[in-house]
């Protein structure tokens, strides 16, 4: 039931936006590092929570600790998008997709070839010299002993990632704004209404219908116009292919 009243409300959409949140990320195989398992490895191995790590303060005060923990609890490259990217990939190529804003760091919207995507805490992959702005790959700050530095000028690099401590960058919250005012259908998958980054936006949006697509129920659900509790890659199978 549910699914067919999905189907049909974006059939007669065409300015969808996707917020895509943690769920995603996890149909990957990428553990949230704030879960409950990996905070305990984290505080057992390194006596500090993932909150304190993966920290602006961390980076600039204690950057050896920084890199030692993000390139193995943060950094993992041989990840593989599932099959919601490639379903919301479908939607764009259809032209009923306007944007996505993601919480994702590990740009898997763009591998599968999607092209308006608004990762709200950056990418793993866009590194950056502090002082001369000389760029590097993701691979390079995985494979380089110790902390990163420029091979032009020595400097450290920066992984252009969004740390706690630091707000989201002012231009990606304005074109995320923006994105949702002027859609008609607000799609979130994998998060719910709750949701820190999810719930500021919805203030935004000036449409009709809302969908929740995610694995686990929540009581704001009911403020939207359909939820489905399903893992969301078995769902927008059914609803987009």
């Amino acid at each position: 039931m549910n699914i067919n009243t999905v189907k049909k409300l974006i059939s007669e959409s065409n300015r969808i936006v996707v917020f895509s949140g943690i769920g995603l990320s996890t149909e990957s195989h990428i553990p949230s590092f704030l879960s409950e398992e990996e905070s305990y490895k984290t505080e057992s191995e390194f006596g500090y929570s993932p909150e304190d790590l993966y920290s602006s303060v961390f980076f600039n005060t204690r950057p050896e600790l920084f890199f030692q923990y993000y390139k193995k609890y943060i950094l993992h490259l041989n990840h593989t998008p599932s099959f919601s990217h490639y379903a919301i990939a479908k939607l764009e190529r259809e032209g009923k997709l306007t944007g996505i804003l993601t919480r994702s760091i590990y740009s898997l919207h763009q591998f599968v070839g999607t092209k308006n995507v608004i990762e709200l805490h950056g990418s793993i992959h866009k590194n950056v010299c502090t002082k001369c702005g000389a760029q590097y790959c993701a691979s390079y700050i995985k494979s380089t002993p110790g902390i990163p530095v420029c091979e032009k000028c020595k400097a450290i690099i920066r992984p252009k990632v969004g740390l706690f401590g630091e707000k989201i960058d002012n231009g990606k919250l304005t074109a995320a704004c923006n994105a949702v005012s002027n859609a008609d259908l607000f799609l979130i998958v994998g998060t719910n209404l709750h949701s820190n980054f999810t719930e500021p936006f919805l203030s935004h949006f000036h449409g009709t219908n809302v969908i929740v697509i995610n694995e686990e129920a929540h009581y704001t659900d009911k403020q939207a116009t359909v939820a489905i509790h399903d893992k969301p890659s078995f769902v927008l199978q059914k609803i987009i292919f």
